[in-house]
């Protein structure tokens, strides 16, 4: 009709007719194509259900699509760009596995690895059990990737269940020879590009997952299990790591910095927060550094042997439009390894246990360390800080890793104000540390006031981002179901809402502070029951019935502070500490009764109710005479 209209040149008012005609069919079909978007989008949004609400509407919303990113061109740290696919493979693997050779080893370099060289005098650990076997197979997560030989988590069940003596005894014949297969040690490279890198061409932008052999992260996983509870049940690792070590959280790591600087500041001291960050961490473990570490705990002979033959002939490949290139790995973990955090801990170790001042205070997260230093005055807080980097520095030297200067951070916190305040000069490989006003530390925003403020900006506006682009999914008379919102408040954004929840509870008595999260939970709610913008807080806290938010938290610090708190209340009953575990050869393993057969022993158990409320109770029959009974 438009080209009919275009053309008609010679009768101007036939011209104008069929313009019309046009138009109004235009308008038509417009209108047609929208209607027919809009139920589009009203159908999609309704797919979502209450069982699956974490699908792409969730998604888009919080920004988690996976794009497929296809491998390009890569900048090196020179400025020059790869020319083709193989260059760039190269380049990625040189980034990802970077060599460590003797020819750059100083003199401590040479002694420690003369020292692993010699065997150790410490007895041998105890033969794997098959119930130690049996759980490390079960234990592995059926949906990883399987490594280059195939073989899933459900192949080696299987296997397992058909020959459990057999594949126990292969496993302990590893053990008792020190054998790890060179199979066992070839990891396959996933590059996976990290989150906002997406334009990048930086080799930073990714991120190398290794795939390995399910039957290598088995004999891993027994490995470390044994090691940890050698250091853990002789208290040899060192109480301020709080990453990779049972019992404990980021909360535990955030409450131990609060408490230390907040005494400072209430006695009037000024308090350096340093915050290091390790260049490629995992990826620049020293080997040699961690055998002698192994050495200075004492660990088991046999145990010991077989680390030292897991360091060696190790190998990664990456793959790629039916090119592959290999490389020798030197030093490192594999990004998804089973033994590579209980590694990292027992390297890290070593630094947390070097003689600090009296007034610092050093905590870890994994990788992320943070250097307490308080002093009366600025000058001594810098005078202080800059023995501790120095012997960080040392220590990074002689194991072979270094600190990022560029993301390394310091911020000053002090309840004092100074006449002439001027920037903290504290430096890390001679290079002076930028100072910040605000410090991320395991999800929790750290500002110089220290009162939380701006965490509870950043998590508020994080959560009202995701409730706006909920917002198009969700109308009032179509869109995701009401239980929909629900169970994505309580999945996702609640999560956003509450961590760390008994570190910054006490700044939620400002009144600023509680509005800006009861305004969160406020806009989720009339999403949920659907109703005027005007509604207040409290009567949709009702019609929904939903937990106000002030109180869910309240009540989440104290069950922490109640439980694992400095002041653990005897109310409650808390886990036995991992000190106290079983070896893991010891362990007790549970048997269910069955049906039509007799035992000399049976064991009971039942609630039982008092007047004090509801507890447990327990009763033992040996050849039916009552042996024990107790209740709590």
């Amino acid at each position: 009709m438009r080209r009919r209209y275009q053309r008609t040149l010679q009768d101007s008012n036939l011209r104008e007719t069929r313009k019309l005609q046009y138009l109004q069919e235009k308008r038509k079909y417009e209108a047609t194509l929208r209607k027919a978007k809009i139920q589009s989008w009203k159908e999609y949004c309704k797919a979502t259900t209450s069982t699956n609400p974490w699908n792409i509407v969730y998604k888009l919303a919080t920004g988690k699509m996976m794009n497929c990113s296809t491998l390009s061109t890569i900048r090196r740290p020179d400025g020059t760009v790869t020319s083709g696919m193989a260059e760039t493979l190269n380049v990625m693997m040189e980034n990802f596995t970077p060599a460590n050779g003797e020819v750059t080893d100083n003199d401590y370099h040479k002694l420690t690895r003369a020292q692993n060289k010699t065997p150790v005098t410490t007895e041998d650990d105890k033969p794997f059990t098959t119930a130690e076997i049996r759980d490390a197979i079960y234990a592995m997560n059926r949906n990883k990737a399987p490594g280059e030989d195939g073989i899933t988590s459900d192949i080696l069940q299987r296997a397992y269940d058909l020959l459990p003596k057999s594949t126990t005894a292969l496993y302990n014949g590893c053990l008792r020879t020190a054998c790890f297969s060179k199979i066992w040690k070839r990891a396959k490279l996933i590059p996976i590009v990290k989150p906002g890198k997406e334009t990048c061409e930086d080799m930073t932008k990714y991120r190398p997952i290794s795939l390995l052999n399910t039957a290598a992260k088995v004999l891993e996983k027994v490995l470390m299990s044994r090691i940890m509870h050698h250091v853990y049940s002789n208290n040899l690792m060192n109480k301020n790591q709080y990453g990779f070590t049972p019992q404990t959280s980021t909360v535990d790591a955030v409450m131990a910095l609060k408490d230390y600087v907040q005494s400072s500041i209430d006695d009037a001291q000024y308090v350096a927060v340093i915050s290091l960050n390790v260049k490629g961490a995992f990826d620049a473990a020293w080997w040699p550094g961690i055998l002698a570490s192994l050495r200075q705990l004492r660990c088991s002979g046999n145990l010991y042997n077989l680390c030292g033959i897991y360091f060696k002939d190790r190998a990664a490949f990456l793959t790629m439009n039916n090119g592959m290139v290999q490389r020798s790995v030197s030093n490192g973990f594999p990004q998804g390894s089973a033994s590579g955090p209980g590694f990292w801990n027992i390297l890290y170790n070593s630094l947390l246990n070097l003689e600090y001042c009296k007034n610092t205070k050093v905590i870890a997260y994994a990788d992320d360390l943070m250097i307490l230093v308080k002093g009366s005055n600025q000058v001594e807080v810098e005078n202080s800080a800059n023995i501790e980097t120095q012997k960080v520095v040392k220590w990074a030297r002689n194991n072979e890793m270094s600190f990022n200067d560029q993301k390394s951070k310091v911020m000053i916190i002090t309840k004092k104000k100074p006449k002439n305040r001027r920037d903290i000069k504290i430096f890390l490989n001679n290079k002076k540390l930028q100072q910040a006003d605000t410090i991320k530390y395991v999800g929790i925003t750290i500002d110089r006031r220290f009162n939380f403020n701006q965490h509870i900006d950043k998590i508020t506006g994080k959560s009202i981002k995701i409730i706006h682009a909920l917002s198009k999914s969700a109308k009032i008379n179509w869109g995701l179901r009401h239980d929909v919102p629900r169970i994505i408040y309580n999945g996702a954004i609640l999560p956003i809402l509450s961590n760390g929840a008994p570190v910054w509870i006490e700044c939620l008595k400002k009144k600023h502070n509680a509005i800006k999260l009861n305004r969160v939970q406020r806009l989720i709610n009339i999403r949920i029951a659907r109703a005027y913008r005007t509604t207040s807080h409290e009567a949709l806290c009702v019609l929904t019935g939903m937990t106000p938010i002030l109180i869910d938290l309240e009540s989440q610090a104290k069950i922490y502070h109640n439980t694992r708190g400095n002041e653990k209340s005897e109310q409650y009953d808390v886990p036995e500490h991992y000190s106290q575990w079983n070896h893991p050869a010891d362990a007790l393993e549970l048997k269910q009764k069955r049906e039509g057969r007799e035992y000399t022993v049976e064991i009971y158990t039942d609630g039982s109710k008092s007047s004090g409320g509801v507890g447990s109770g327990i009763a033992i029959f040996r050849e039916q005479p009552l042996v024990a009974s107790t209740g709590v």
